[in-house]
């Protein structure tokens, strides 16, 4: 993973999804770190708790409204089963739609400097 000089659409979708992967991974640990520091038996959550909650959770909402779509809203699930599956759901469902944006993101800033690379001038040399 040296060469940054991803030339294929295959391999920018690769890395996209290494991408998004790290970053689901990383904020659902974080989440989770930042809900087992609050304390539950605050009836009120403090303003800081709140905006950290939402910038950490960012890169699974995607998984969270259409997990919540198909999928039975995880505070009424009954078994730790149907919680770990709920989980999983919204977990890969927002790999997917990140490496999804992440490549979408990246083709267009590659098209972008792409077409700035090309020449549509042509030098016509006398001789």
């Amino acid at each position: 993973m040296s060469d940054w000089n991803l030339k294929t659409p295959t391999d920018r979708l690769k890395r996209s999804c290494v991408y998004a992967i790290i970053t689901v991974g990383l904020s659902a640990i974080a989440f989770s770190i930042l809900l087992s520091l609050e304390d539950p038996a605050k009836l009120e959550i403090s303003r800081t708790f709140e905006i950290a909650s939402y910038v950490l959770a960012l890169p699974l909402t995607p998984g969270w409204f259409i997990g919540n779509a198909i999928l039975t809203p995880p505070g009424s699930c009954g078994s730790i089963e149907q919680l770990f599956g709920t989980i999983i759901a919204i977990t890969l469902i927002s790999v997917a739609v990140d490496t999804a944006f992440i490549f979408g993101i990246w083709e267009l800033l590659y098209r972008k400097r792409s077409r700035d690379l090309v020449s549509h001038d042509t030098l016509h040399i006398s001789g």
